[in-house]
């Protein structure tokens, strides 16, 4: 049994809802389905099995510090809407505002973690915040060459959606005791989105 690091187990970044939706109710599932031409299935195929390794990174260094079954799903608990727009992104254009902004967010979090805690929590998270950052940077490139696969005249709404509710889960977060990376995360995502013409809501 892993010593416990401090504080146990709290680590308000890591959504319980989010961990069962993907490692227990296979939430991501669909994504691999959401490329729309071999080379962007092959990105896809790439992101789930980042984000898959991430939240199991997570879980298992949950339950190592709790001394909890691993294969026991965590306790039914909402999943942010931020997660949830990310998970159930419907098409492309969808996937690629969520890896912009909700991804983004969870890259920042993700690195909090692995820079703020022992060994093993840095063990855990280094290579999936790296992983997330790239992740949003996918989303970004496709975006900003107005991929012939992205609407262009539904990236406004989405983008509204997404960041509004990235702004509310990043919140609770940080009331929850976890990193504040909020102001960083809007100063990033405002330097990529408003140059291509884009909003920052």
């Amino acid at each position: 049994m892993p010593e416990l690091v401090a504080p146990p187990v709290l680590a308000p970044e890591l959504s319980r809802g989010g961990i069962r939706a993907v490692l227990f109710e296979h939430g991501i599932d669909d994504w691999v389905d959401l490329g729309p031409d071999p080379l962007r299935r092959h990105w896809v195929g790439d992101a789930y099995a980042e984000q898959f390794a991430a939240v199991y990174s997570a879980w298992k260094w949950r339950t190592d510090q709790t001394g909890a079954d691993i294969d026991e799903p965590p306790d039914d608990k909402a999943v942010p809407e931020a997660l949830a727009l990310a998970l159930g992104a419907a098409d492309w254009t969808d996937f690629c505002v969520a890896l912009l902004t909700v991804v983004r967010a969870e890259a920042l979090l993700l690195r909090g973690l692995a820079l703020g805690g022992d060994d093993v929590a840095r063990r855990a998270f280094d290579k999936a915040a790296r992983d997330s950052a790239g992740q949003a940077a996918l989303g970004y490139r496709e975006l900003h060459q107005r991929s012939a696969f992205v609407d262009t005249d539904g990236v406004q709404e989405r983008l509204d959606r997404a960041v509004a509710a990235t702004r509310t889960w990043l919140a609770e977060v940080a009331a929850s005791g976890g990193e504040d990376v909020t102001a960083e995360w809007e100063a990033r995502v405002a330097a990529l989105v408003e140059p291509l013409g884009y909003r920052m809501p």
